[in-house]
Formats: C-alpha cells, sequence, structure tokens
C-alpha cells in the first residue's frame, strides 16, 4: 500500500469527555496540535427507516 502525503482520519465520540480524552491522547503522544480539528454536529435527524442523518449545515469545525 502507498500512502500519500495527505491523509484523513475521522473519530466520532458520544460526548465532549470523550472527545476531550481522545485529543489528549493525540497531544501526548506527540501528533502536532495544529494538524488536528474538532467538529461538532449541532443537530442529528432520524430518518423513516430508523437510521440517523446528519444535515452538513448543522456541522461546525474548529482549527
Amino acid at each position: 500500500m502507498v500512502l500519500g502525503q495527505n491523509m484523513r482520519v475521522v473519530g466520532a465520540f458520544k460526548n465532549c469527555q470523550d472527545t476531550q480524552e481522545a485529543l489528549s491522547q493525540l497531544l501526548v503522544s506527540g501528533f502536532p496540535k495544529e494538524k488536528v480539528s474538532v467538529g461538532q454536529v449541532k443537530e442529528v435527524a432520524a430518518k423513516a427507516d430508523g437510521t440517523k442523518a446528519v444535515d452538513a449545515s448543522q456541522v461546525t469545525i474548529a482549527p
């Protein structure tokens, strides 16, 4: 497998505390802070089939 220069990883967490723990572990392991962005979903809607959908307009991302 060949890895390019740009790579993205996404994590989804149930609450703010879990997010903060994951971020702390990244930083302690030496991951550069300037390479991390944190987003927050403001609203998740339940679809008729029981699955959930996120409206992209309801997502905020901080550098």
